[in-house]
């Protein structure tokens, strides 16, 4: 749905599209906690084989975050608009930036419950009504961006206003979905004691997302840093939020891999590589074929849905084009990811792309903007996904108990 907002956006100029990917880099306190939460959850959820103690726990969880999640909408209204203050230096960016955070900041218990309810969905085999809950939101999406921005006049804050109506959406659907196992009330009558471990569990994850976030943060930073960079930020906002949108499946391979494992009880090691080398040799035609059309479509994406032109075109089919050369390597490791998180190996996922990605990326963004070089960022990430990948891949018949202990 990002990529529906942001070409609903791009007729508004390049401030617009510089302004858009601003609130996704600074909201990193909700989104960590997002995402560090809903992999763990999911994989404790798929390992309960009673159904009632099932649907009890994903009670539980969902109270807990909802509680948190109001939480967090407090202490982020006092945060993230300090942090735009300090670090956007064009007015105009940054107003718009805060008009974006202040709707995405109030959504944050209706975003957070919602993307635990469509997790817990296929965590419980219901996985076909989250789809249809998602493109009934795509379509509504898409109404309501035209409504709010071009008939209304809203304008920027439009799309985001939007954004909040239809998360709340989907919400209410994965809701009504669940209302044979779980009743409302119960969620607010959660037993808060029994998901104090699910949170133990969560530290590993969160401290790998703090790391990734923080990255992104800093990279936003040094685009945002200088007056007169607006046409390098637009690149740099709508490239990020292509990358996620092309990449959400990968997320999702990874995370279906994950519980499918734990499901199944795989223990041994090589059964467990078998299984992703069959599953990625299937998608394999698929994947490539999308890394084609991601090279030979940057400029005809760039040109005609986000009206990018000069500076800010080139540094987006630099981007696009290391995105083409990574994307195998993308898929291949979000099937290794999914086989290492099933053993419970979060610790070892973050200290290699904190190691690697701090070490390769922030570097090759720097000199990239230093000496006008549009391909040294993403090669730096490209070169930390190779060597975190082969890793994996040579340890793959070692336990996560074992190589962890090594490591940390």
């Amino acid at each position: 749905m990002l990529q529906t907002d942001l070409m609903m956006l791009a007729p508004l100029g390049e401030v617009s599209l510089a302004a858009f990917g601003v609130p996704m880099r600074v909201m990193w306190i909700d989104l960590i906690v997002a995402l560090a939460l809903i992999p763990v959850a999911s994989v404790h959820i798929s390992s309960i084989c009673n159904e009632e103690d099932r649907y009890r726990a994903v009670s539980n969880i969902l109270g807990a975050a909802f509680y948190l999640s109001i939480i967090l909408m407090f202490v982020c209204f006092f945060i993230y608009p300090k942090m735009i203050h300090f670090m956007i230096q064009d007015k105009v960016v940054a107003k718009l930036s805060q008009e974006a955070v202040f709707w995405l900041t109030l959504s944050i218990p209706i975003r957070l419950n919602m993307s635990l309810n469509q997790m817990f969905l296929f965590s419980t085999g219901s996985g076909q009504s989250v789809n249809i809950i998602n493109l009934l939101a795509l379509l509504a999406n898409v109404l309501l961006n035209w409504l709010l921005i071009y008939v209304l006049s809203m304008g920027f804050q439009g799309a985001y206003i939007a954004t909040v109506l239809v998360s709340l959406m989907q919400c209410l659907g994965g809701l009504f979905i669940m209302r044979r196992n779980i009743m409302i009330s119960q969620i607010f009558k959660s037993n808060l004691n029994s998901v104090k471990k699910l949170f133990l569990m969560m530290s590993p994850e969160f401290l790998r997302l703090i790391a990734w976030n923080l990255m992104w943060f800093i990279s936003l930073a040094l685009f945002a840093s200088y007056l007169g960079n607006v046409e390098r930020l637009a690149a740099y906002s709508v490239f990020v939020e292509f990358q996620f949108f092309v990449t959400m499946p990968l997320v999702v391979f990874m995370r279906t891999t994950a519980i499918y494992l734990s499901k199944k009880k795989l223990i041994d090691t090589e059964e467990q590589y078998d299984y992703i080398s069959k599953l990625a040799f299937k998608g394999l035609f698929m994947i490539i074929l999308i890394s084609v059309l991601l090279w030979f479509s940057c400029s005809i994406i760039g040109e005609n849905f986000y009206k990018l032109n000069g500076d800010a075109l080139a540094w987006w089919k630099a981007g696009m084009q290391m995105l083409a050369l990574t994307f195998i390597l993308l898929y291949w490791n979000a099937l290794q990811r999914g086989v290492w998180q099933s053993r419970k190996a979060f610790k070892l996922i973050t200290l290699l792309e904190i190691v690697f990605y701090w070490s390769l990326f922030i570097p090759g963004i720097y000199f990239g903007l230093k000496y006008s070089n549009p391909y040294l960022p993403w090669l730096g990430s490209f070169f930390a996904e190779l060597i975190i990948g082969l890793y994996l891949w040579s340890h793959r018949n070692t336990y996560a108990e074992e190589l962890q202990e090594k490591l940390i």
